[in-house]
């Protein structure tokens, strides 16, 4: 699998078998130059790609990054940590029942107390996640990176697969709250 942004700035995957690599160096050396502000955003792009991964794919927040850095240069990492815990704080408002247990489970791994209600959980796991974004040094806005707010609405309707989506306005409304 494979992919890359077309000049329209839209996300594009090709997948073939003829893409698999005829082999794999790993030599944590040439890893050295890495910037820690990618590494630490990968991680959290981990995050991401693991709440995606569940009863809850695709995700959303996985879904606004692509739509996100496509267009406007956002790196990968760096989408998951202005989206995902917004969406995590959405879901406690849109998501099914089994979805918010699924999310508010999560506490548990995390040695964090129940809240004592599911919402409340879900909330918490949000809370959690956005404080480890600020711990680590990665919050951003989308005002850093020029997105104008006339788009969020191609933006939701693109991650949401359209308009039509019962939940278009409450994302649009949390894309806001992202400047």
């Amino acid at each position: 699998m494979a992919g890359y942004t077309d000049d329209t700035g839209n996300k594009v995957a090709i997948s073939s078998p003829s893409l698999a690599p005829g082999g794999i160096i790993l030599d944590a050396e040439l890893t050295l130059a890495t910037p820690e502000r990618l590494w630490l955003s990968s991680g959290t792009r981990a995050l991401d790609h693991a709440h995606a991964s569940g009863a809850l794919a695709p995700g959303l927040s996985h879904a606004l990054g692509h739509k996100l850095g496509a267009k406007y240069g956002i790196p990968h990492g760096i989408t998951s940590c202005l989206t995902l815990a917004p969406t995590v704080a959405l879901k406690a408002k849109v998501a099914s029942q089994e979805d918010r247990e699924l999310l508010a489970k999560t506490l548990f791994y995390l040695q964090q107390p129940s809240t004592g209600s599911v919402d409340g959980d879900v909330v918490k796991l949000s809370s959690l996640i956005h404080q480890l974004v600020d711990k680590l040094g990665l919050q951003s806005t989308l005002t850093e990176y020029n997105v104008p707010v006339e788009d969020l609405s191609k933006v939701a309707a693109g991650a949401l697969g359209s308009e039509d989506d019962p939940t278009f306005p409450e994302v649009v409304r949390m894309l806001k709250g992202l400047y």
